[in-house]
């Protein structure tokens, strides 16, 4: 890709493509095990995926770098609060109803944190439609019954299409 400032010729694969890339591949992993296999277990497959993306991030993004230091704590609170709370759902009773909403929470969530990306890494406007995305998505799930019972798969395809978007036009 050419940059018309520098003249020079940037590769596309660029380390924020690929670690959009990896969110993807794990958001869509992670979202269709867990429709396979509902139970409080699968939040320690969770973990293991959070943690190898998380640690790609940190590979790829100098946090001396002030924008990318607030990039990677946006996903480090938003990842880490939703592990808390699809961990807690199990154990604290008045959390129980949570359980069969947890792909509408994670929707909601993702993209509440795809919205907060885009006031530390301006400009926002991609991350406002993948953000958007997953949002309306979450809100269909609500209105659609049908949607509500394969929740986990709308998570997966529309939590990847959503860093798909991102590879393609950020």
């Amino acid at each position: 890709m050419k940059t018309e400032e520098s003249g020079l010729i940037r590769p596309y694969w660029n380390p924020r493509r690929r670690v959009y890339l990896i969110w993807a591949l794990i958001v869509l992993v992670g979202f269709i095990a867990t429709h396979f296999y509902q139970t409080k277990n699968i939040n320690g497959v969770w973990a293991g995926l959070a943690a190898l993306g998380l640690g790609y991030m940190l590979k790829k993004m100098p946090l001396r770098v002030l924008r990318l230091r607030r990039i990677y704590l946006v996903w480090l609170i938003t990842i880490s609060t939703g592990m808390v709370v699809s961990g807690a759902v199990f154990y604290i009773g008045w959390l129980n109803w949570l359980v069969g909403y947890l792909g509408v929470f994670w929707l909601f969530l993702m993209g509440a944190g795809h919205l907060a990306n885009g006031l530390v890494d301006p400009p926002a406007k991609e991350y406002c439609t993948s953000g958007g995305l997953q949002i309306l998505a979450g809100a269909a799930c609500l209105a659609v019954p049908a949607l509500l019972g394969i929740q986990y798969i709308v998570a997966a395809l529309v939590g990847a299409l959503a860093m798909i978007w991102l590879i393609v036009y950020r």
